[in-house]
């Protein structure tokens, strides 16, 4: 039996149905508490042509998707990737993308 949609349903029934969404949101928080708490910023882990090209640094790549700079840029993506998340939610349900 599936949930009803109302409001104040909690947060995690949602995230129970967004696996993916959740373990990225996760990630992404684990990885900024990680930078701030050890004072790296985006000079260290960021992308720049010099340092990935000219210095072969290529995991720099991965590593800037995941990281933020503040915590209101964290806010704001981790926002938008769970709104993003109810296209996974739908999985399933013959509304969502691969039904």
């Amino acid at each position: 039996a599936r949930w009803p949609r109302v409001m104040g349903r909690p947060i995690l029934l949602d995230a129970w149905e967004r696996p993916i969404t959740s373990l990225v949101i996760a990630l992404c928080s684990g990885v900024w508490y990680f930078l701030n708490s050890k004072g790296l910023g985006y000079e260290e882990v960021g992308v720049s042509y010099a340092k990935v090209v000219r210095d072969r640094e290529y995991w720099r790549c991965l590593t800037a998707s995941f990281s933020h700079i503040s915590p209101l840029h964290l806010l704001f993506n981790m926002s938008s990737l769970w709104s993003l998340g109810v296209v996974e939610q739908m999985r399933g349900r013959g509304e969502g993308w691969g039904s």
